[in-house]
């Protein structure tokens, strides 16, 4: 507890949703998650990058909620039939759980719309690259570096970092 993850009761998770103390949570697979609002304002503010591996609905929390620190980048399987196969050679999960994964995925795809960047996994370094092409044109983004411009303009050859 503390480590990877900080456990709490259903009725506490409830009662800090609705203390609007997450910065997004869900359902996922039969359990819920969530993240510190908190902590990501504190990290954000502390100029640190964080990634996150959700769902769209956390995607969408978090764009609302930090709008101008949010890259949403959706990576895709190459097709539905190889993410099949990419769940059954796991061998973690019976038949069902993977129809299940298989559904949501579905859904999920559905949202498409809402990510910034669409990544295929079809080969694992070319969807690297790709994923570390989109973080470096963010660090890039107007918005993070506009306390350089802001000092080139009042006459300040110091950059901040």
């Amino acid at each position: 507890d503390g480590v990877e993850y900080n456990f709490v009761s259903a009725e506490r998770f409830q009662e800090m949703a609705a203390a609007d103390e997450f910065a997004e949570y869900a359902m996922v697979h039969g359990n819920m998650y969530g993240t510190s609002a908190r902590q990501v304002a504190d990290a954000l503010g502390q100029g640190r990058d964080l990634l996150f591996d959700i769902d769209f609905q956390g995607g969408r929390q978090l764009r609302n909620r930090f709008p101008d620190a949010v890259v949403l980048v959706f990576i895709l399987p190459p097709s539905l039939r190889e993410l099949e196969k990419r769940l059954r050679s796991r061998a973690t999960d019976a038949d069902e759980v993977i129809a299940r994964r298989l559904k949501v995925a579905r859904s999920e795809l559905a949202h498409y719309d809402e990510y910034d960047y669409l990544i295929v996994n079809d080969d694992i370094q070319q969807a690297y690259d790709a994923l570390r092409a989109v973080y470096v044109a963010a660090l890039h983004r107007q918005q993070r570096q506009a306390a350089v411009a802001q000092q080139l303009i009042e006459g300040q050859e110091a950059l901040p970092w």
